[in-house]
């Protein structure tokens, strides 16, 4: 199956799903303006509904702010090599265990190793933390 057979796929099940969630919640007279994600098929699932939409503020600003900081090699280059520590932490059970006993024999706090997740906004800034 394409791709794009996919979509026209979701984007139909979306609008299935949008239109009988308004009318079984009797929501249709109500519902003034969807706020969403930036995603092609949002925009177009929406578009097909009929319903007013607008793009999340939030969302989009954290969209500029990831390609900002992104493109600012240094910033690129200290997020790869966190990676790769946090990734050879958790790949090797002897130096997470090593490093839980360095943190307890110095008296500090057990912290485990956060790997960052994309679709977490703030799972970037937790992992450096």
């Amino acid at each position: 199956m394409s791709t794009s057979l996919m979509v026209l796929i979701l984007v139909t099940l979306f609008v299935f799903q949008i239109n009988n969630m308004l009318e079984s919640w009797e929501l249709r007279e109500r519902v003034h303006l969807f706020v969403r994600d930036n995603a092609a098929n949002m925009v177009k699932g929406l578009n097909d509904v009929g319903l007013p939409h607008i793009g999340c503020f939030a969302h989009t600003l954290q969209l500029v702010v990831h390609d900002a900081l992104l493109n600012q090699r240094m910033i690129s280059d200290m997020l790869a090599i966190s990676r790769q520590i946090i990734g050879h932490f958790r790949r090797s059970n002897l130096a997470y265990t090593r490093l839980a006993d360095i943190q307890k024999n110095l008296g500090l706090p057990l912290h485990r190793l956060v790997q960052d997740e994309p679709t977490r906004w703030n799972s970037t800034l937790y992992m450096l933390v």
